[in-house]
């Protein structure tokens, strides 16, 4: 039976939220009203082409293919595509390739439930009873007063399908909607796993469910649903359902099981997905750039400029239960006296792999995905989103890069009084490292004229060529010292 968004995924999601949000906390940028990017704000001419990274790193962990790609303030900074379509094949994959999302799918289902609560068409409270008054009699009590908040917070303590039924909706026959519909009475009917509100238990079959109240609602499938309120106003037009690409033409990538350690293309068709029962959960697939659309959507809203949604419902999404992690279709962690969030997901249908990664902090947005789904592809995965934030963030924070400029590599933020310029993160191997700078350092000069705030000490630092040296006043601690760094060459993108 195929799975979506497993435990593995889970850790890996965290897993990569630990490191690199101890290695990037700080840079925060300044909130201002704006409604969504516009197509110039993701213009492939625009953007770096970072193909060569993502070769290297397809190459070290042999995989089929990898791609990523990179927004800061809104805008698309980096991108790249390597590898093939098909294992075997010679159809290289592009950047305007479709890439499946997996349980990615979830932050989009919890987004479309939003934008009919703040419409007035669902609550957070609405209720499964009041929804299917019609099955009151024939689904457990319980389920009577679970909401649909309860069942996108995994919450609800709704069992699983019955493998039959499961594979019932393999065979066709049924609508989409019919089958999610089917997956309301099949399972609910059953006695639920634990008191309803009491626990979290990932579940699929959640999402499903709470699509199923959407549709009830709306009286609309949700893929017209997810279609017409929230891919078209953002202007996702690849953004489809189930695996990308047709049967027998190598037009997009293939997902790919491994058998021992060979990697075996799935021909799109039935057997390449989950089944729509669960499309609400884990059946979306777009490109790289609709993806960043769609997460450049949820970070203006987290810094309170976006239009899509009110700034209470872009909260409600973004804020966990007290004690928990898990937000409404999104993996939070957050410290709102500071003002920094990070948002995450990672999904999988044991085919492709994928991530989302947004830090509000920082104003970025980074997507990675891949089309093979096992350790080797998610440690890919990994390394990619690494340097997709190294390459935006530390080159994003010191200015435009002409071949003679130099580079520090550090990230800053202006601290909480306005005057501080605190250095937020050191880039192993740069200039910064090697003069002995650190995390918390606050800048207080740079070549001898004091600065105050990030803004200025990048300018201080970006009017600097490389092979110079620059002297720099700091404060660690309750100690002024004086170092002097060398400045490197910019990176090669």
């Amino acid at each position: 039976m195929m799975t979506t968004g497993t435990c593995c995924v889970s850790r890996f999601a965290r897993r990569s939220a630990a490191w690199l949000c101890a290695a990037l906390l700080g840079s925060c940028a300044v909130s201002r009203p704006a409604p969504p990017p516009g197509a110039a704000a993701f213009d492939l001419s625009n953007a770096a082409d970072i193909s060569a990274d993502f070769e290297t790193l397809r190459q070290k962990f042999g995989i089929p293919a990898l791609a990523g790609a990179a927004a800061k303030k809104g805008r698309l900074v980096r991108i790249g595509a390597a590898g093939v379509r098909t294992a075997g094949a010679p159809e290289k994959v592009t950047v305007n390739d479709l890439w499946h999302l997996g349980s990615c799918t979830k932050a989009m289902t919890a987004t479309l439930i939003a934008i009919l609560v703040d419409r007035g068409k669902l609550k957070w409270t609405t209720t499964i009873g009041e929804t299917f008054p019609e099955l009151r009699k024939t689904i457990r009590t319980e389920f009577h007063d679970v909401t649909i908040e309860q069942l996108l917070l995994y919450r609800a303590g709704n069992p699983g399908t019955p493998p039959e039924v499961w594979q019932e909706f393999f065979s066709g026959g049924e609508s989409p909607r019919d089958q999610r519909m089917r997956v309301v009475r099949v399972t609910l009917a059953l006695p639920p796993l634990f008191p309803p509100g009491i626990e979290k238990r990932y579940s699929n079959e959640g999402y499903a469910i709470a699509g199923a109240m959407a549709e009830r609602v709306m009286n609309r499938p949700w893929e017209d649903l997810m279609r017409d309120e929230l891919f078209l106003p953002l202007g996702m037009a690849s953004a489809g359902f189930g695996a990308p690409g047709r049967p027998e033409v190598d037009d997009q990538p293939r997902g790919h099981q491994v058998q021992e350690t060979l990697s075996v293309p799935v021909e799109p068709g039935p057997g390449a997905d989950n089944p729509p029962a669960i499309g609400p959960a884990a059946t979306v697939h777009c490109s790289l750039v609709d993806w960043l659309k769609f997460a450049c959507m949820h970070l203006e809203g987290a810094k309170g400029g976006s239009v899509f949604l009110t700034t209470e419902t872009f909260r409600k999404l973004h804020t966990p239960p007290a004690g928990d992690d898990y937000a409404l279709g999104w993996i939070a962690a957050a410290n709102l006296q500071k003002g920094e969030l990070t948002l995450l997901h990672s999904g999988s249908n044991t085919m492709w792999f994928c991530t989302i990664f947004i830090l509000k902090h920082n104003d970025l947005a980074i997507v990675v995905a891949a089309n093979q789904a096992d350790e080797r592809a998610q440690s890919a995965c990994q390394e990619a989103l690494g340097g997709l934030i190294v390459q935006a963030e530390f080159r994003a924070m010191e200015g435009p890069s002409p071949s003679n400029r130099g580079y520090l590599g550090v990230t800053l933020k202006t601290g909480e009084d306005g005057q501080e310029c605190v250095v937020t993160g050191v880039q192993p191997g740069t200039a910064a490292e090697r003069a002995g700078v650190r995390v918390g350092d606050v800048i207080l000069a740079v070549g001898g004229s004091p600065v105050a705030g990030a803004e200025e000490a990048r300018a201080a630092i970006g009017g600097r060529v490389a092979g110079q040296k620059a002297e720099f006043r700091i404060k660690r601690e309750h100690t002024e010292l004086k170092l002097t760094a060398e400045l490197g060459a910019w990176p090669k993108p």
